[in-house]
């Protein structure tokens, strides 16, 4: 019986195993496929209207509240309707109806 080859030459060859064939899979696949491009418009359509929406309903939040009144709004209490356009104090958390 010959001597027994340690534990780290096998993981040394495992391992230079595995640095080659990633290498080779890297030169076999390109960097972006097919449709790359397509994923990465679609990428940056996608934060570009999450962005502006959410500008969007900042600036309107902001336009309605200057004064105070929610154009349009209807505070709804066990199903009924109490009343439109309330008026909101953000700074004291309230709905007040007319």
């Amino acid at each position: 019986m010959g001597p027994r080859p340690s534990r780290s030459l096998f993981i040394v060859q495992a391992k230079a195993d595995i640095e080659r064939d990633v290498k080779e899979e890297r030169a076999r696949a390109p960097a972006f496929p097919e449709g790359g491009g397509d994923m990465r418009k679609f990428m940056a359509g996608l934060i570009l209207g999450l962005m502006l929406g959410g500008a969007a309903a900042a600036f309107a939040a902001e336009i309605t509240l200057q004064s105070g009144y929610l154009a349009n709004w209807s505070v709804i209490q066990n199903g009924e309707e109490v009343c439109r356009d309330p008026f909101v104090s953000t700074s004291a958390r309230q709905i007040e109806c007319d």
